[in-house]
């Protein structure tokens, strides 16, 4: 690592910029950072306080298992198997060992699989400090929708694993293993998503973000698995935090920006595709019966949602910088 890379990360603390990601595969689009640089990175990133987030796939296993199906086709149901949970076990594994290394906190984003929530129990327990988070798609959604028409609206990368990696991801929420829940947003349409059939070519992510908030409601509050308060916690408090945005967001702290949510918990609804108001057209939980709804959305003193539509102006956001990460001040 030159002195560049040292100069464009101290540039971006300045600018109120404190939390990096970095990929650990998809060496053929340019994302992958070789093992070699990674420390002298993390280096950098401890001294300058910054947080370190990491897409936690082990690129050697995900290309010795490409290569073990290399002469067959390449549907989106082999997904789970190229991308596998080990690969996902193994960098974290690596990654954390480093900072563990280090003695530097990491936070490693979209969690998908109990191999994965087992080895940040590993590392936990070696006292490395791990901050997680996992999304909707893989506390709800099994790779049984890779296997059927349409496939291509259910793959992301991760992978969607299996109902028992549903079971233990919603385990590390309750136990505290896994202390947020977020969305890895993406908004890519039907239009872009069948243009491929290819797995490997597919574009990957799903979108998740207006769902959020009721499937974690419905699943989690109502099943009795965590309480409102927790909900809370997962979904604003503890990212603010992570990401050095606590306390103007997150909190209701006099002084604070005034992001209100009114939520009205005994509404019904069944999410569709036709009344959703995601850019990509489409969600991957068509069909899916929730409770609870946002009736109003108060951003900054301001009503931007009302009655389930937007009333807010388009360029009303702010850029936010952001002070130190939570997980430096522990």
């Amino acid at each position: 690592m030159d002195g560049d890379v040292r100069r464009e990360l101290e540039e971006l603390k300045d600018m109120g910029v404190t939390a990096i990601k970095i990929f650990t595969t998809y060496k053929s689009a340019g994302y992958y950072i070789e093992k070699e640089p990674v420390k002298k990175i993390f280096e950098v990133c401890k001294d300058l306080g910054l947080m370190v987030t990491i897409h936690a796939e082990d690129d050697d296993i995900i290309e010795e298992n490409s290569k073990k199906v290399e002469d067959k086709p390449y549907p989106p149901e082999l997904l789970p198997v190229i991308r596998s949970s080990e690969a996902e076990y193994k960098a974290i594994k690596d990654y954390g060992e480093i900072a563990g290394s280090l003695d530097m906190p990491i936070y490693i984003v979209h969690l998908s699989s109990s191999r994965g929530l087992d080895t940040v129990r590993e590392l936990k327990a070696d006292g490395v400090n791990v901050v997680v988070e996992t999304t909707p798609h893989y506390l709800t959604l099994t790779n049984d929708f890779l296997k059927k028409e349409g496939a291509q609206k259910f793959l992301m990368t991760p992978p969607l694993r299996e109902a028992a990696d549903n079971k233990a991801l919603w385990g590390g929420v309750v136990s505290g293993d896994i202390s947020i829940i977020a969305t890895d947003h993406c908004t890519f349409t039907l239009e872009q998503k069948f243009q491929s059939n290819d797995c490997r070519t597919i574009f990957p992510g799903v979108p998740g973000t207006e769902e959020m908030l009721q499937i974690v409601y419905t699943d989690g509050v109502r099943k009795g698995l965590f309480d409102i308060k927790r909900l809370v916690s997962l979904l604003s408090s503890e990212p603010a935090k992570a990401f050095g945005l606590y306390p103007s967001k997150g909190s209701l702290e006099p002084g604070t920006d005034a992001d209100i949510v009114i939520f009205d918990p005994n509404a019904e609804s069944v999410l569709r595709n036709d009344n959703r108001h995601t850019a990509a057209g489409y969600t991957p939980y068509d069909g899916m019966e929730v409770k609870g709804r946002a009736e109003t959305v108060i951003l900054r003193g301001k009503i931007i949602l009302q009655d389930g539509e937007f009333t807010g102006q388009r360029g009303a956001g702010k850029f936010l910088a952001a002070g130190s990460p939570g997980a430096y001040k522990q």
